[in-house]
């Protein structure tokens, strides 16, 4: 069962993600049209940009964001970044709108029936708790995105910058958070 969740999850997300010019995983294709109107990975595995140990995925949810500071109220998957996809997605996202992305978080929620309704909730809990803790967030255009189903925004507090991405897809839904140094 727990192998199963994460790669119904993966696979979803992946065959859902769509990027212009590039090698990475492919954001936006046949997805469907859920367009919205948010404990650590462990190194090494989810959220580094690094390949995941066999059986380190799974079932396993986060608690919340330690780059971005903040706690999920509905736990996502803890999504690993098998072969660097992700990490690769946001790097070219990050040059598209002069950030970079020096370590990155992945995480995602299964969606299935419920939808539109949870996934504005999702993306909306998710952008107020990182306004709650500091951070003015604005919403990007990278021309590297092609697809009305990823949402971009930069977030920037006193000393930190975040870029942070939302892709809907099919039945899931995926957060990538990316730490993008630190403010000037």
């Amino acid at each position: 069962m727990r192998e199963r969740v994460i790669a119904v999850l993966l696979g979803v997300i992946i065959a859902g993600l769509s990027v212009s010019g590039g090698d990475s995983a492919a954001w936006g294709q046949d997805a469907a049209p859920l367009s919205p109107g948010a404990s650590a990975p462990a190194p090494g595995g989810a959220g580094t940009g690094q390949r995941a140990a066999p059986g380190s995925a799974g079932n396993e949810r986060a608690e919340g964001s330690p780059l971005a500071g903040f706690s999920f109220g509905d736990k996502p998957f803890l999504l690993p970044d098998d072969g660097g996809a992700y990490f690769e997605f946001m790097q070219k996202v990050g040059r598209d709108v002069g950030r970079g992305c020096r370590s990155l978080e992945s995480y995602g929620w299964i969606i299935k029936g419920e939808g539109q309704k949870r996934v504005d909730g999702l993306i909306g809990s998710g952008n107020a708790a990182l306004r709650k803790i500091g951070f003015k967030l604005k919403e990007v255009k990278p021309k590297s995105v092609q697809s009305d189903d990823i949402m971009v925004f930069t977030a920037t507090a006193k000393e930190r910058r975040l870029l942070v991405a939302w892709g809907a897809i099919r039945e899931g839904l995926i957060l990538l958070i990316c730490d993008s140094g630190i403010s000037q």
